[in-house]
């Protein structure tokens, strides 16, 4: 799970003109927006 998590930060670093948001509730990701499921609907 963490190689995983590693890529997505690569990705997310790869792409600073793409907004990221992170609805899961477990993973803490750097450089990412964190919100609610329920708010994003």
């Amino acid at each position: 799970m963490l190689e995983f998590k590693k890529g997505i930060e690569r990705l997310i670093e790869k792409n600073k003109n793409i907004k990221f948001i992170n609805s899961s509730k477990e993973a803490k990701i750097k450089e990412i927006i964190e919100k609610d499921l329920k708010e994003l609907l």
